[in-house]
């Protein structure tokens, strides 16, 4: 059974909501997991891309986006209109859907600013992971 985390932030700022997904994108590659952060839209997915390779002068994420890049993929690969192949660790889910593959992850984060409409649609996402039977946690992020 999948496990769906949702992280509730208590800025609305994008900046401080792609911070934290950056770090909790390196946790989670220090964890040795395997990641795939399905982004809204082509434009999201390349501000990320840019920002996992410069948020931190002393930090390494090797990634990608989903369908580019070396034959063996790195661990950490993002997109938004890809049905990924071969991560099924952790999807992180930045999409106001959930998307159809979601049930071949063994864990799904969803990162939630302070921001009403995607707070609706949260709560719609969560409704529907319960209905599924899925294992669901909040965790209240200040920052």
């Amino acid at each position: 059974m999948s496990q769906v985390d949702f992280y509730l932030l208590n800025t609305p700022e994008e900046h401080r909501r792609d911070g934290f997904i950056c770090r909790l994108v390196e946790k989670i590659y220090r964890q040795r997991h395997s990641v795939y952060i399905h982004c809204k839209d082509r434009q999201e997915t390349h501000r990320l891309d840019e920002l996992l390779w410069t948020f931190q002068d002393i930090s390494f994420i090797p990634h990608n986006l989903y369908g580019e890049g070396p034959n063996t993929p790195p661990p950490i690969q993002l997109g938004f209109d890809a049905i990924p192949k071969q991560n099924n660790d952790v999807l992180i889910n930045l999409s106001t859907t959930i998307p159809i593959f979601y049930a071949s992850f063994q864990r799904i984060l969803e990162v939630i600013p302070d921001n009403e409409a995607l707070q609706a649609v949260a709560r719609e996402h969560y409704q529907f992971y319960k209905t599924q039977n899925l294992s669901l946690h909040t965790h209240k992020i200040q920052h």
